[in-house]
């Protein structure tokens, strides 16, 4: 399924969860496959799967570190955290100096603003992701309703106006 996909397309997703037999996962994976059409669509518990994958995206809420080095494969070239505190190990871009790593959780404000929260621990210019976004939505309010719908379209949308408005990764 999916084996004749452009290069720059995923051929599979492979999402991994704490409990793979979680009853939970039945609702996700069935909009999972809503979303991605014959996208081939799998759900492990086993880090180690990840070792199939050339692109690789933390999103969780642990508080520590889960993927290092031994989890990835040979083809790993982009990983990609939004989690904070990061889903990867630090010794990874030691280890691995060949894969791009991408801090997707941090967003530089545009115009240098001097915007910042007590207690978080991010430069004065610096938000978090889901911060520039509410950002991004007061000042754009024509987005608010694309950005309930998560797709190709609405995300090329708000990054067109990010980029519009000088946000940038950090």
């Amino acid at each position: 399924m999916g084996e004749d996909r452009p290069d720059n397309e995923a051929r599979e997703l492979i999402l991994i969860v704490r409990n793979a037999r979680s009853a939970r996962l039945r609702g996700l994976l069935d909009a999972i496959r809503g979303v991605t059409g014959d996208l081939s669509v799998r759900i492990s518990d086993d880090l180690y799967q990840l070792r199939r994958c050339n692109v690789v995206l933390g999103a969780t809420a642990a508080g520590n570190s889960l993927i290092g080095a031994d989890h990835l494969g040979p083809a790993a070239r982009i990983l990609c955290d939004i989690a904070k505190p990061g889903d990867f190990s630090p010794l990874i871009g030691i280890e691995r100096p060949e894969i791009r790593f991408v801090d997707a959780g941090v967003v530089r404000l545009p115009l240098e603003e001097s915007f910042r929260i007590s207690g978080i621990p991010l430069p004065p210019d610096h938000v978090f992701a889901c911060m520039a976004e509410t950002i991004l939505l007061g000042m754009e309010p024509g987005l608010r309703e694309i950005a309930t719908r998560i797709n190709a379209g609405s995300v090329r949308a708000m990054a067109a106006a990010a980029q519009a408005h000088g946000f940038d990764f950090a």
